[in-house]
């Protein structure tokens, strides 16, 4: 009896354990079978994450190498912008702009060839930071260059200015000079004298017209010369003086341009017969004299 009692406990004990065992076993597959579960939930939603992440990068690079193909083009237009303000320079004079002056960059301008691979690198490497350097260098040399036009034009006016003002076109219709500029004997007076302009041949009432732009500082009568008008050519340095007239279209004070009409030919103060008295004088009003065919252009020109 005691052994069927001791084999009896035997085995309950072992079919208790093996119980225990289970329940531990089966408490293992589900914690790992939760852990599976997780993991796989928090790989699902890394790959997203990942794929938005790519993505977007993928948005970014295609942004970063556009920009950098804009701004590729913007540096070859202000590359021409450079050549031409340069051609300016030279054809008026002025002195050229040293490279490192216009070069914002910290490694030097870059040549437009070179510009991508040397500078931002290859299409596959481009940064932000690289490309923003580079934008804000090249801001810099726009501003610059923009300066230098401001600069430039500046100086282009005042030289169109200048032009404008010297006395360069015939002030009547006709270009037969009757008497030149220079040592001559007086008509009226017969005896030599010098001539401070030249004579032009018209008849009375004849077009006269300034052949400059400038002021009108004189209208009305002089002695020897009749009816006079005189213009003040500020910005060349130039005085002109039209005599004998028989009218006037201006005032003093008036501003005009070259082709206005001014006056008309006449036969006023010590003259012969009807024609235009004209003077080109330097400097002052009444400045050292010149020959004022060296101002008119040479085609048909006649001398009596």
């Amino acid at each position: 009896m005691t052994k069927i009692h001791e084999k009896l406990l035997l085995y309950t004990t072992t079919v208790a354990h093996s119980r225990r065992l289970h329940v531990v076993l089966l408490c293992a597959v589900l914690f790992v079978a939760a852990d599976i579960v997780y993991a796989f939930v928090g790989y699902k939603t890394v790959r997203a994450q990942y794929s938005s992440a790519n993505r977007s990068l993928h948005f970014l690079r295609s942004d970063l190498t556009r920009m950098n193909d804009e701004l590729h083009d913007r540096m070859e237009q202000l590359g021409l912008l450079e050549e031409r303000e340069g051609f300016f320079r030279l054809k008026y004079g002025l002195a050229d702009i040293d490279e490192g002056v216009r070069d914002f960059s910290t490694g030097g301008k870059p040549t437009m060839e070179s510009f991508v691979q040397e500078r931002l690198g290859s299409k596959d490497h481009i940064t932000s930071d690289k490309l923003l350097l580079e934008a804000e260098s090249f801001l810099q040399r726009v501003r610059f260059t923009d300066s230098m036009f401001v600069k430039l034009q500046g100086h282009i006016d005042r030289e169109i200015m200048y032009y404008n003002e010297i006395p360069s076109v015939w002030p009547v219709r006709r270009n037969r000079i009757t008497s030149p500029y220079g040592r001559r004997t007086h008509p009226v007076t017969g005896r030599r004298s010098f001539h401070d302009g030249i004579d032009i041949a018209g008849s009375i009432g004849d077009s006269i017209i300034a052949p400059a732009d400038g002021i009108v500082t004189y209208v009305g009568r002089m002695d020897g010369y009749g009816k006079t008008i005189e213009i003040r050519h500020r910005n060349s340095g130039y005085y002109t003086r039209y005599a004998h007239l028989s009218g006037f279209n201006t005032q003093r004070g008036n501003i005009v341009r070259r082709g206005d009409l001014i006056g008309f030919v006449g036969n006023t103060g010590t003259s012969t017969g009807p024609h235009l008295h004209y003077e080109v004088r330097r400097g002052e009003r009444w400045g050292a004299t010149q020959n004022p065919w060296r101002y008119l252009p040479r085609k048909d020109v006649v001398y009596d």
